[in-house]
């Protein structure tokens, strides 16, 4: 079963047991926390799943729970939860078209802003071609991808 079809499942199940409300009997409500936490382990694994699509450096530049976090339109439109609508959306919308930050690890507007190097090269907006600098060059010459404290990862 693909882990949205368990998840349907499993909001079923709290929403059925939710209807009891204040009635719950002490077996009813260890049966509903159980199911609580079962969802949250289900959706943890759905957003890794989603962010596992994506290859271990540019895993580092998106992250869908702060991008959905992060964006409260994003978090309206797909829910709290739209994992892969999130990846979909930054990949052919977000990053391409606005330059939205996805992870803390990587702010591609900052990135731009900061290197006018890439400016020249790239535009104002060319955030898809900074994104592949700093994943291909940026990296590995020590640029600062976010404004928050950085130190360069060990080689």
């Amino acid at each position: 079963m693909a882990w949205e079809d368990e998840l349907r499942v499993v909001e079923a199940i709290i929403a059925q047991l939710s209807s009891a409300g204040s009635m719950m009997s002490e077996q009813q409500m260890l049966a509903f926390e159980r199911v609580v936490r079962l969802k949250m382990d289900l959706l943890d694994r759905c957003a890794g799943e989603v962010e596992a699509t994506l290859a271990p450096k540019e895993a580092s530049v998106f992250d869908a729970r702060y991008y959905l976090a992060r964006h409260r339109d994003l978090r309206e439109a797909f829910g709290e939860h739209g994992y892969a609508a999130a990846l979909d959306h930054w990949l052919t919308t977000g990053l391409p078209r606005e330059g939205r930050r996805a992870s803390r690890h990587f702010d591609v507007r900052y990135y731009l802003a900061n290197n006018p190097d890439l400016v020249d090269a790239f535009g104002a907006e060319g955030y898809e071609e900074a994104l592949q600098h700093w994943l291909n060059h940026g990296i590995g010459e020590g640029r600062r991808p976010y404004p928050e404290p950085w130190s360069r990862p060990e080689a």
